[in-house]
């Protein structure tokens, strides 16, 4: 008997509540479904509780199991996705240790940075707008990133931003009519 055919057997089984054919089912995919986790995530432990996961969801999620479809394919997918998810959820996570970063903290900005832009920057803005300002154009971060820093909703960060470029765009502009006259 082929693999697939072992597993479509296993899977059929499975659907009927014989939770041996799991058995069968965990052994024939175990490598792949692992490697698949691994290869997103590139953490052995995490990739390990996914998997776990994953086996779990595909015993939840037998009956939605198309007989005679490609269950390793099927087995996989669920994998991937949660995988993906998980790498989702951490991608978000911001790992800063602000005590160790001055510049994060607002405290270096003045004496690291120093252009006639950000100087301009500095006279006109207020110091939260000056800070999110210097975060997402000097030290590149996005926006929801500047929000977990600083501990604003996004909305407030990002209009705080806005209000900053449009404060320094007309200062800019009311300093080049001078320089003009």
């Amino acid at each position: 008997m082929s693999f697939l055919a072992r597993l479509e057997k296993a899977m059929k089984n499975l659907k009927k509540g014989n939770m041996k054919a799991f058995d069968v089912i965990y052994e024939e995919t175990k490598k792949i479904v692992f490697f698949t986790i691994y290869d997103i995530l590139k953490d052995y432990s995490l990739s390990d509780d996914i998997m776990q996961d994953a086996y779990i969801m595909v015993v939840n999620k037998i009956q939605q199991y198309q007989d005679d479809s490609n269950p390793r394919n099927w087995i996989i997918t669920i994998a991937k996705n949660l995988a993906l998810n998980e790498y989702n959820k951490h991608k978000k996570d911001i790992l800063v240790d602000y005590s160790e970063n001055e510049q994060l903290a607002g405290k270096s900005y003045d004496k690291d940075v120093d252009t006639p832009l950000l100087n301009l920057a500095k006279k006109v803005l207020s110091e939260d707008e000056y800070q999110i300002l210097t975060l997402i154009i000097v030290d590149s971060f996005k926006r929801r990133e500047v929000a977990s820093m600083l501990n604003m909703p996004i909305g407030t960060v990002t209009w705080k931003y806005n209000e900053a470029i449009r404060k320094i765009k007309q200062a800019y502009e009311r300093m080049v009519v001078q320089n003009e006259r």
